[in-house]
């Protein structure tokens, strides 16, 4: 076969072919199987459910005829009124006995003939001689109960030559149902040795068949691929086997030369990332939050986690203050990259300076915009707070999410308490709150309210405002980490934004 009509047969199309022909085949044979086995088990229940006890009911009933005879043999002879108990329990163990023949003989034809027979010999004996003789004997004719027990044996032996031939019967049901029930099993042992012998054949022709269009096909690929992979990118890749692998193939060999193409651009891009690299890690080195001992009676955390490379738009900072107090900031510069990180840079600098020289939140900021000069399209936004050790706490919040502060009550937002830090400029001022034992203060960046799932569906500030509520008491490492499980849980990829979550507590 030539290689394109190989290849125009399609893979999937010769593995539909090749399991309708298996699953025919084990359907068959399992069709088979179970037909054998519903016969095993329609004779295994006739057995257990209805022959045995007849069988074993047959036996019982004629032991109870016999202690019935001897029983009233050894009254008539002696008079005595107790010789007579061992009658009155074989009759129960009769009366048992016939019960059970009538419910597991109702379906057999012929034991429920020759049961009818001994019943009705079994009535007539007892009826005719042993209630006379009975009768006789208690009355003192002793000649008469005499005669009686010579004109009895005849009934009685009739009697009993009944119950014995219904015990053969039965146990010629027993037997035919046994029968059938080793054959049905000897059918399933070799059923079962088919079977393994057929899936046997089955395995070595799949294992022929999937060498043939899979195996060798990607064997071949996989040399070609190894070859490019190892630096040869001028060996090229010939499509084979089914019309998928070989569709496979020529996908590759599309990529082989896509990279030939773009590895001029490639290194011209190389030397360009060189250039700016050390720019890119000088910055984020400095944007870097600063290592502080926080005054005693405070706990800190925080999580900060880029988009995309190595240098981000959002950045936070802790500075310990002249009165020991502390400094929070927390910022989302628009964009990525160098100039948003420049922009940041500057913009970190002129707060932490602000509040060093011992500047509200909204002086701080009114110098950052007066500081910054003309922004372009550039924008910031920013939450700034003073702790100070007495436990107040004053905040500004230019555009930025609304910080949480959660207290052993409630959770309460920081809003906004001005515009964002951008070209159109504006005021701000700053609101006093009271940061007590237990409480916690939680800022974050929009990347993490604005995490979506596959619907499209973002977090929230609700969602994290319960999350704040349940993990306020564990301290503020715990805090950030439970947040952040809840927003990764919640958004299935990785962000298109930065995600910066900070929180603050007074244990």
């Amino acid at each position: 076969m030539a290689q394109g009509e190989s290849a125009a047969f399609s893979l999937r199309g010769r593995l539909q072919v090749l399991v309708i022909g298996l699953v025919g085949i084990l359907v068959a044979g399992g069709v088979v199987m179970l037909s054998t086995v519903a016969k095993g088990d329609d004779a295994l229940g006739v057995i257990v459910e209805q022959l045995d006890p007849a069988d074993q009911a047959t036996n019982q009933l004629e032991a109870a005829l016999v202690d019935q005879q001897a029983a009233v043999s050894g009254f008539v002879l002696t008079g005595l009124e107790e010789t007579l108990e061992p009658y009155q329990r074989a009759v129960d163990r009769q009366v048992r006995a016939l019960s059970t023949l009538r419910r597991t003989l109702q379906s057999r034809s012929t034991p429920r003939a020759r049961l009818t027979a001994a019943r009705a010999a079994i009535e007539e004996w007892r009826s005719v001689i042993v209630g006379p003789q009975l009768s006789a004997k208690r009355a003192g004719r002793e000649a008469e109960a005499r005669a009686l027990s010579a004109t009895g044996e005849g009934l009685f032996n009739a009697a009993r030559n009944e119950v014995q031939a219904l015990e053969r019967s039965v146990g010629s049901e027993l037997a035919r149902e046994q029968r059938q029930f080793t054959a049905a099993r000897e059918g399933i042992t070799r059923g079962i040795a088919i079977n393994l012998t057929v899936a046997s054949l089955l395995v070595v022709l799949v294992t022929i068949f999937l060498r043939r269009w899979v195996t060798i096909p990607l064997h071949d690929l996989r040399q070609s691929v190894v070859a490019v992979a190892s630096g040869d990118l001028s060996h090229e890749i010939a499509p084979s086997g089914p019309r998928e692998l070989s569709e496979l193939g020529e996908s590759v060999e599309a990529m082989r030369r896509r990279i030939l193409d773009e590895l001029l651009e490639s290194e011209r891009a190389h030397e360009g990332l060189a250039q700016q690299a050390p720019v890119v890690l000088t910055l984020r080195e400095v944007l870097a939050p600063h290592s502080v001992e926080l005054p005693p009676g405070f706990e800190f955390a925080a999580h900060f986690e880029p988009a995309e490379g190595v240098l981000a738009g959002d950045w936070y900072d802790v500075v310990r203050l002249a009165d020991g107090g502390i400094g929070l900031c927390v910022g989302d510069v628009s964009g990525h990259g160098a100039v948003a990180g420049i922009f940041a840079l500057r913009a970190k600098e002129l707060l932490l300076v602000g509040l060093r020289l011992g500047l509200t939140p909204d002086q701080a900021l009114e110098l950052v915009s007066d500081q910054l000069g003309e922004l372009d399209e550039t924008f910031l936004t920013c939450l700034v707070a003073v702790f100070h050790p007495n436990g107040s706490f004053r905040y500004a919040n230019a555009g930025h999410p609304p910080g949480l502060l959660a207290g052993t009550r409630e959770v309460i937002l920081l809003p906004p308490t001005g515009p964002l830090l951008g070209p159109l400029g504006g005021t701000w001022t700053s609101r006093e709150l009271a940061l007590t034992s237990g409480s916690v203060l939680v800022c974050y960046t929009d990347g993490i309210i604005e995490a979506a799932d596959a619907g499209g569906n973002e977090y929230g500030v609700e969602r994290l405002r319960d999350c704040v509520a349940t993990g306020r008491a564990g301290g503020p490492t715990a805090l950030v980490e439970q947040c952040l499980a809840e927003v990764r849980a919640h958004m299935p990829d990785r962000g298109r934004d930065d995600l910066t979550l900070v929180a603050l507590a007074r244990p």
